[in-house]
């Protein structure tokens, strides 16, 4: 299979607020205010140069002197947002990415972009809903006075707020969250992961390890064709779906010895008259997480199984993150839960999501809230399941441009891999999620 190795280092142009530099004069100069902001300058300008210097906290500070002395400077508070963001401190970027804005509204876009993702995190609805009305004055040409006529909704209606918040979902405002490091062309669609290996499985009902992605051996047999292949933490449990009387059902096999033992079909609760496949299984809690199309679009569920007898205890869907179109490819890694979603705001397509924010009740996890993964992961086409191994290599399931399915390999950036967000707002029992 040719490789084509990529290299994606995007830089957002020259405005990005990534790279902060001194001002000789203030970027939005207001009457009463003008001296102030001339009196604050001097401790924006000595932050920018110990943030470049590496000293952050230093130039939080510094930052706080300029804002206590004008809170006109909004460069200032923008500056300080964006170091909040890059800390996961999500409350306070959300503070200050809208106090910037909304005491300045001709802001860069990006600015727009980040105070929306933070305001979704915070479920500030109302705010964010406020400070868009000024983005689409500047850039969604939009009349001011009819921004309320045609994006009318009450506080709480989500769904009208995600319509909304569309045109702030640009593609070129995100900063790339990881490199990508190959693309490789899908012969049999399936790929599965066993920790530290991404597995190939396919038409010849072989398991093919692919490790580091150079060499492949020979991983263990199957004697049906099958879909969806997930292979448990231990190596222990095989889960996957097949098609039985017409319809994909689910199916688990044990691992004995070295071979795998006999073929289990999993309740009759779970495996309906409708598709089910994409499973996970979380061996601690005995918990099958898996999608389902049993209510006219793709949900997902999660079901505690007691293996032992092969029975099913409860059964429910993930109604926090589920939406009215296909969500799909559950998966959890190191206590943050990932999955793909066509309801969820994101650029086109299905968009890989994530969150780290879950509440157990009965011992059973159920994930709450959702963010959008941004770039490189999500592109305006379809892009699927997501898998990672435990080095660090994610492989993502997409559609190129001319329509066929290729596989993604990337490799996170470092200071952008951390995905435990600090946010008030959670429902989190003190306890490991899987």
């Amino acid at each position: 299979m040719k490789r084509l190795i990529l290299l994606i280092i995007t830089v957002i142009a020259a405005n990005s607020i990534n790279a902060q530099t001194p001002h000789e004069h203030p970027d939005h100069l207001r009457g009463n205010n003008s001296n102030d902001q001339y009196l604050a300058l001097p401790f924006y300008n000595e932050a920018c140069e110990l943030y470049s210097n590496g000293e952050i906290e230093r130039a939080k500070q510094s930052l706080y002197e300029a804002i206590n002395t004008s809170f006109a400077l909004t460069e200032a508070q923008l500056f300080l947002a964006k170091i909040f963001y890059d800390q996961n401190i999500m409350d306070s970027a959300f503070l200050y990415f809208n106090s910037g804005i909304d005491f300045a509204t001709h802001q860069e876009p990006h600015h727009y972009f980040f105070m929306a993702e933070t305001g979704l995190m915070m479920e500030q609805y109302h705010t964010v809903k406020h400070n868009l009305k000024h983005f689409k004055k500047y850039y969604g040409k939009v009349a001011e006075g009819k921004y309320e006529a045609e994006f009318p909704f009450t506080v709480d209606d989500y769904e009208r707020l995600s319509e909304s918040m569309e045109i702030i979902f640009n593609y070129d405002y995100w900063v790339p969250k990881a490199n990508l490091i190959d693309t490789l062309k899908r012969t049999s669609g399936k790929l599965c992961v066993d920790g530290k290996n991404i597995i190939d499985y396919g038409k010849s009902k072989r398991l093919l390890s692919r490790k580091a992605f150079k060499k492949r051996k020979t991983y263990q047999l199957f004697k049906s064709e099958i879909q969806d292949l997930h292979l448990s933490k231990s190596g222990k449990l095989a889960f996957y779906s097949r098609k039985k009387d017409g319809e994909y059902d689910l199916f688990w096999r044990k691992l004995e010895g070295k071979k795998w033992g006999p073929e289990m079909s999993l309740s009759d609760q779970i495996n309906t008259n409708s598709w089910e496949g994409q499973p996970f299984f979380d061996e601690t809690r005995s918990l099958l997480y898996f999608s389902s199309n049993r209510t006219g679009n793709k949900d997902l569920f999660v079901a505690k199984i007691n293996l032992n007898n092969n029975t099913l205890d409860t059964l429910e869907a993930l109604w926090k993150i589920n939406t009215p179109k296909d969500d799909e490819y559950p998966f959890w890694n190191n206590g943050t839960f990932y999955f793909s979603s066509k309801g969820h705001p994101g650029f086109g397509g299905s968009d890989l999501m994530y969150t780290p924010n879950y509440s157990i009740v009965n011992d059973v996890v159920q994930p709450s809230n959702a963010y959008n993964m941004g770039k490189p992961y999500n592109t305006g086409r379809d892009d699927g399941r997501l898998i990672m191994t435990q080095e660090g290599i994610q492989c993502i399931k997409r559609k190129n441009f001319k329509g066929e399915e290729v596989d993604v390999l990337l490799v996170p950036t470092p200071q952008k891999n951390t995905f435990d967000f600090d946010i008030k707002i959670k429902s989190m029992a003190k306890t490991e999620a899987p």
